[in-house]
């Protein structure tokens, strides 16, 4: 990368700024976080202001994918590349004067999905004149974005390559019993001695007649099941039973991956609960793509039964919208 010296005082300036305050009170005031991420969005969008002048545009995109990377391995959560981008907008967007108090980050996130300015500024004055918390908002706007959109049934997502019944072989030592990983945390001694001849990483595929051929594959070629559904709960959640392996049956619940319907205290929402119950009851048999869990604990997944793929199916009947999952 370019100017890595300029980049090197940047990234030292906002570290600092994050650890004397995000960082030291995890209780910190929201006003607080605001005044944070706000000089943040200042040192990023002068810098980039800086290296554009003196002829070098597409520095800004370098900055903002490097920071993203430096600032989540030091940190982990909280500087998604969306993320940085939304602490630039509030600079370049905001004076402080203009910031307001009753107002959370979360909330200023929300708003700026809203590319249009008069109508994100009509819905900043909604939140704070009708008290909206974040949630009401998120609401109100997901339904904006979704009647506002150009092409409200585009889905771009497809499901990964995977394939059920694969196991990965788990040996603690050379001469440990075979164990195996059938995912979700699940494991079982191997049921048959020729099991114990392959080396711990190995993969197997489970065949109809019960026994294990080695093949080679990626690990994000595994975690595929299949399943029957047991509950739509609500427009972008479902609870299933999956089957890992004859007569091991779990119970989970999946947020559809890409798929964001309104609340169920809300008619759309209520409506697109049907929607989904309604598509799910005419199949039989579910295959499931996992893609790890959310902030809530539930599995991301892709879901797909005789060449139908539900997230997508669900997207062009209009009862929900796509919305990108990238952790933040």
């Amino acid at each position: 990368m370019e100017n890595i010296q300029d980049y090197s005082s940047l990234l030292s300036e906002i570290c600092n700024l994050y650890e004397n305050t995000l960082l030291k009170n995890e209780t910190v005031h929201s006003t607080e976080k605001k005044e944070a991420y706000w000089q943040m969005g200042r040192l990023i969008s002068e810098q980039i202001l800086i290296q554009t002048k003196s002829g070098k545009p597409k520095y800004g995109r370098q900055i903002m994918s490097k920071l993203c990377k430096d600032m989540t391995r030091k940190y982990g959560k909280g500087f998604s590349l969306r993320s940085i981008h939304y602490m630039k907008h509030f600079a370049d967007e905001y004076k402080r004067s203009q910031i307001n108090r009753t107002l959370t980050w979360s909330h200023y996130c929300i708003l700026f999905t809203i590319k249009n300015l008069d109508d994100r500024k009509k819905f900043e004055q909604l939140a704070i004149t009708q008290n909206l918390n974040k949630r009401e908002l998120q609401q109100q706007v997901a339904l904006y974005l979704q009647n506002n959109s150009d092409n409200p049934n585009d889905f771009p997502l497809t499901p990964r390559k995977a394939a059920p019944n694969i196991v990965k072989v788990i040996k603690d030592s050379k001469d440990a019993p075979a164990m195996l990983d059938l995912g979700f945390g699940v494991t079982i001694e191997a049921d048959t001695p020729s099991l114990k001849k392959y080396p711990h990483g190995t993969y197997l595929s489970r065949q109809q007649n019960s026994k294990y051929k080695q093949i080679e594959c990626t690990s994000s070629e595994r975690y595929c099941y299949k399943g029957t559904v047991l509950q739509a709960v609500d427009g972008d959640t479902v609870k299933m039973r999956i089957t890992l392996a004859p007569k091991i049956q779990i119970t989970q619940r999946f947020r559809l991956r890409g798929v964001d319907a309104m609340e169920l205290n809300t008619e759309a929402g209520v409506a697109a609960q049907k929607a989904l119950t309604k598509m799910l009851k005419k199949q039989k048999e579910i295959t499931v793509y996992t893609y790890g869990n959310d902030k809530y604990g539930r599995y991301i997944a892709d879901l797909e039964s005789n060449d139908i793929y539900i997230n997508k199916q669900l997207i062009k009947t209009g009862h929900a919208r796509y919305i990108s999952m990238t952790a933040e």
